[in-house]
């Protein structure tokens, strides 16, 4: 473990992404966009839907039946977010891979 961190999943301090990047170089470019449409607020907020595509915003243009699943009446009075994301892991052996 290159951080000896007690709680990963927290953003990196300017720090720590030095001592990252001196050691194993530069991450790739980002991979395909994960996205996840969320209903809800803080602490109740949940995922409702994850997809993955190859543009980061057609895939929206026309259209997207999970967002029209989203107009179901259990779901009219809560807040709808959507978050785009890319995951890159670190193996092992200290190479990058990404989730696709």
């Amino acid at each position: 473990m290159l951080l000896r961190r007690q709680k990963p999943g927290y953003s990196l301090t300017a720090e720590e992404r030095s001592k990252v990047i001196s050691r194993i170089g530069e991450p790739p470019e980002p991979s395909w966009p994960l996205y996840f449409l969320a209903v809800g607020d803080y602490p109740d907020e949940r995922i409702v839907y994850v997809g993955k595509t190859n543009s980061k915003t057609h895939r929206f243009a026309t259209g997207h039946a999970a967002i029209t699943e989203l107009h179901r009446p259990q779901f009219c009075e809560k807040k709808k977010r959507l978050y785009l994301a890319s995951v890159t892991i670190l193996s092992d052996e200290e190479n990058y891979v990404p989730l696709e």
